[in-house]
């Protein structure tokens, strides 16, 4: 008998390698819980940000629920965040701590590209001399 062979007793099966484990659930709903909690108080107050919590409570969002995960690849702006996340449960943990302090200063400059951005052209909807701005 190879070892990749499997009885057949009821009992016996095992969840594919791929599924998470139900503690691993468990903590990602909470971790999920926690930084969409963080990220709410972070937009009422300017000294958390907000937007890199709910930046990692929309990754875990979609690690747990593969639909909302499949529309999000979909979407510009969520794409390259969720094709860099792919890895992440295979690395080790000093890589883990890397690959999440790399993945926060990305959303942070992100952030603020679409802050100057969104910012430039709110300015030129105020500033339009003709006033049909409304």
């Amino acid at each position: 008998m190879n070892s990749y062979d499997t009885s057949s007793a009821a009992g016996s099966r095992r969840p594919p390698a791929s599924a998470p484990h139900w503690f691993a659930k468990l903590l990602a709903l909470v971790l999920l819980v926690l930084c969409v909690m963080i990220g709410l108080a972070g937009i009422i107050l300017p000294v958390i940000p907000g937007l890199l919590f709910l930046a990692f409570a929309v990754v875990i969002a979609a690690r747990l629920c593969p639909p909302l995960g499949r529309r999000l690849r979909r979407h510009a702006v969520f794409a390259p965040y969720m094709e860099s996340s792919d890895r992440f449960a295979v690395l080790n943990l000093p890589d883990k701590v890397k690959y999440a302090f790399w993945f926060a200063v990305k959303v942070l400059w992100d952030s603020c590209v679409l802050l100057i951005h969104y910012s430039g052209r709110l300015l030129a909807w105020l500033l339009r001399k003709d006033g049909a701005g409304y």
